[in-house]
């Protein structure tokens, strides 16, 4: 029997988190124990959470703060933050729910933590496929989507999902497994145990080089190591850095997040280093087993692991492991380019294929005639996207689901 989930909503509008809590899909209701903080108690909660805080940096381990000051974000299998908190204070000292993000993740046991509304409170996509990246949170949605049964599952469904969500309910188990990891791996450095290089030396394997924008992004060194990920990454004044980096209980799971936000959100979304399953059957549909079927198509759309036996034996080889390092299925995609055999084949020809593109906004296959090409500012060579057409999207979804319901921005992008 799997363990249920513990979900912790802290908003300084209760009534707001409960009416949230309770439009969270019903199969998320029923394999989870739903916490709503009361005012008083997020206020406790808050102050108690940087009371920890300051008491590290009065030379405190992360043990000796979380010991003297309990906290009831500890052991959250998902916290809910809101991001305008500014009646948990008297002062408005901690008014933002970035900085208790920020705060939570380096000092409570919290796996994941969600940040809502701190972009926009409305459903909102956004083309630029960058923003975010400086936030501490795992994920920052709007509230209103919590409700979105696509962020809850990681099967193919119709409708508004983003393509880089995870799937919410396997990702506090995901993240324990990635601390792990990374724990068993804390001296190591990042690139190595990723099996990547530079390209800098002459042993240098090019099917494993990654560009140095890529690499850059997190570390000032092509050596940096999982616990030195945690030196600038900004969770405490750079004189406290090191001692963040040495505490045994709070740098496996710090440096773990650090890892997890570059590599989600810089090397991942690039797909150029490695290649989701969605946008290889997009990229090189030859190495689909059926390279005309739309049913592998949609089942290379999902998050399971299942999705990756839609492609021909060969290429599994060139799978990422351990699978837990992303929340979908990844692939070597330059060591798929060099192999020769998984080529495209002599004769090949597009024209023969449905024309489709893969769409980003709803993480589906649709025809070419109903989406809309965009120019994302992610790095490499890959940037121009798709998203649907919302004039030409069916317009019966219910909201959270529903493209003509969505901000897509900024629409001058459309126009480029």
């Amino acid at each position: 029997m799997s363990k249920r989930l513990r979900i912790v909503f802290v908003d300084d509008q209760p009534q707001v988190a409960q009416s949230a809590a309770d439009q969270l899909p019903q199969s998320v209701k029923d394999s989870a124990d739903i916490e709503v903080l009361q005012l008083a108690d997020v206020t406790a909660e808050v102050n108690s959470l940087f009371r920890r805080y300051r008491l590290f940096l009065d030379g405190k381990s992360f043990a000796e703060a979380q010991a003297e000051h309990a906290s009831r974000f500890d052991g959250a299998d998902l916290l809910i933050l809101d991001y305008d908190l500014k009646n948990t204070s008297d002062g408005g000292e901690w008014a933002s729910g970035l900085e208790v993000a920020r705060t939570a993740r380096a000092f409570t046991t919290a796996l994941s933590v969600v940040l809502l509304n701190q972009f926009r409170s409305t459903s909102r996509f956004d083309l630029t496929m960058t923003e975010g990246r400086s936030s501490f949170a795992d994920l920052d949605i709007p509230r209103l989507q919590l409700s979105n049964p696509g962020l809850w599952s990681g099967a193919a469904l119709e409708g508004f999902r983003p393509w880089s969500w995870p799937n919410l309910l396997l990702e506090p188990s995901r993240f324990q497994l990635l601390a792990g990891w990374v724990a068993d791996n804390i001296d190591r450095p990042v690139l190595d145990a990723l099996s990547l290089n530079t390209g800098a030396k002459a042993e240098d394997d090019p099917v494993n080089t990654i560009p140095r924008e890529s690499w850059a992004m997190a570390m000032s060194s092509p050596d940096t190591t999982f616990r030195q990920l945690i030196e600038k990454a900004g969770f405490v004044p750079p004189h406290d850095s090191e001692q963040l980096m040495n505490d045994p209980d709070a740098a496996p799971r710090i440096a773990a997040s650090v890892f997890a936000h570059w590599f989600d959100r810089y090397l991942c979304l690039a797909q150029d280093v490695f290649v989701d399953t969605a946008h290889l059957a997009h990229l090189a549909p030859w190495l689909l087993k059926d390279p005309t079927s739309m049913d592998l198509r949609a089942q290379a759309s999902s998050l399971e692991l299942k999705a990756a036996d839609v492609f021909l034996d060969d290429v599994k080889k060139f799978m990422l492991e351990p699978n837990f390092i992303s929340s979908r299925r990844l692939f070597r995609y330059n060591a798929i380019q060099a192999d020769r055999a998984l080529a495209k084949p002599a004769g090949f020809s597009f024209s023969s294929m449905p024309d489709v593109v893969f769409c980003e906004d709803v993480s589906n296959f649709i025809h070419r005639k109903l989406a809309l090409p965009f120019p994302s500012l992610l790095p490499g060579g890959y940037s121009v996207r798709f998203v649907c057409n919302q004039d030409e999207f069916r317009d019966d979804l219910p909201e959270v689901q529903n493209p003509h319901k969505v901000d897509y921005a900024p629409q001058s992008l459309f126009a480029l």
